[in-house]
């Protein structure tokens, strides 16, 4: 059951980044100089702010995976007006923000107003870590879950298929996130009816797991027999030494 927007939080977050967007083109727009002294002085002031902003996202996080959604958004907009601030709003701290927002509206039915959250913390990623980092897939699957909520099935699922081909091709078919989005993205294609795409889709995967695996397996026993390989002339060199010594010795060594 969808919870009832809440009128005094619904659509903050937009406003609140209406507002960052018009004072960061006032920023950027005057140039300032500052003395060394102030400059110091900014420096630890920074750090305390990095350390405080930081443990407010940590609870926000907290405060949204026990469901106190009203907690955890104005802990979000408050560590989403510190990094913007500081670091200016294209920093992935501000994508993550954005994205953690997107979620709880997600999660709250109030899709109208996840989605361009959503969008923005995609662009931000993307920009910064570039189009194929696996960081952008998560975001695409948050994005494929809206269209899917919303009637847009197709678009949702070109979504997941560009976030399972990123994972594929940066984290490799063996990884926990590549595992998680395959099968998201062959559930949401059984779910369309589209059982032949998903079979084989699954059939290709698991294919590519089991070389990945055949292949560990392959190169752990190589690398145990070449190990095996290099201790039989030490230990024969070390017998060959031990017996040298006891020969001077008068003495046999078994």
């Amino acid at each position: 059951m969808k919870s009832v927007p809440n009128p005094s939080l619904r659509g903050m977050t937009t406003d609140l980044l209406k507002n960052l967007d018009a004072q960061e083109r006032l920023r950027a727009g005057s140039v300032r100089s500052v003395k060394s002294n102030q400059v110091r002085f900014q420096s630890d002031s920074n750090k305390r702010l990095k350390s405080d902003t930081e443990s407010q996202h940590r609870l926000a996080v907290l405060y949204h995976a026990q469901k106190k959604f009203e907690q955890a958004e104005r802990l979000y907009q408050e560590c989403l007006t510190q990094y913007s601030l500081k670091y200016g709003l294209q920093d992935p701290r501000v994508g993550q923000c954005l994205n953690n927002v997107g979620r709880l509206y997600f999660e709250e039915g109030w899709y109208a107003e996840a989605e361009p959250l959503l969008e923005r913390s995609l662009q931000i990623v993307r920009n910064h870590y570039g189009p194929e980092n696996a960081k952008v897939s998560r975001r695409l699957t948050n994005l494929g879950d809206v269209c899917f909520a919303t009637d847009r099935s197709d678009e949702g699922l070109e979504y997941y298929r560009q976030a399972a081909k990123i994972e594929l091709k940066e984290l490799g078919a063996s990884a926990t996130s590549t595992l998680r989005t395959m099968r998201a993205y062959v559930a949401k294609l059984r779910k369309m009816d589209r059982i032949a795409e998903a079979e084989a889709l699954e059939k290709t995967f698991h294919r590519k797991r089991e070389t990945i695996r055949r292949s560990g397996s392959t190169r752990r026993s190589t690398a145990a027999s070449s190990a095996e390989k290099r201790t039989v002339p030490s230990e024969r060199r070390h017998h060959a030494e031990r017996r040298k010594r006891a020969t001077r010795r008068g003495k046999d060594v078994d």
